[in-house]
């Protein structure tokens, strides 16, 4: 069972935010409504790119407090 597979399970009918920086985590990608990459480059299509964590965190923080969801990946 992959991380996405049991994220989807656990949350189903929850908005879900991935942030990730390897392939192990492109099955939470595949389940987000919005996805952040870790990496200087693009490892996954579906992820918007940050610097780090924290620049992340930052953009999801600023997201549910504005309650401004951008279009959904899903």
């Amino acid at each position: 069972v992959s991380k996405g597979q049991t994220i989807a399970a656990l949350f189903k009918d929850a908005y879900v935010y991935g942030i990730g920086d390897s392939e192990n985590d492109f099955s939470v990608f595949d389940v987000s409504d919005q996805a952040f990459s870790v990496r200087a480059e693009t490892v996954y299509p579906r992820t918007r790119n940050e610097a780090d964590i924290a620049c992340a965190l930052a953009k999801i923080k600023e997201d549910i407090l504005n309650e401004n969801r951008l279009s959904s990946l899903r």
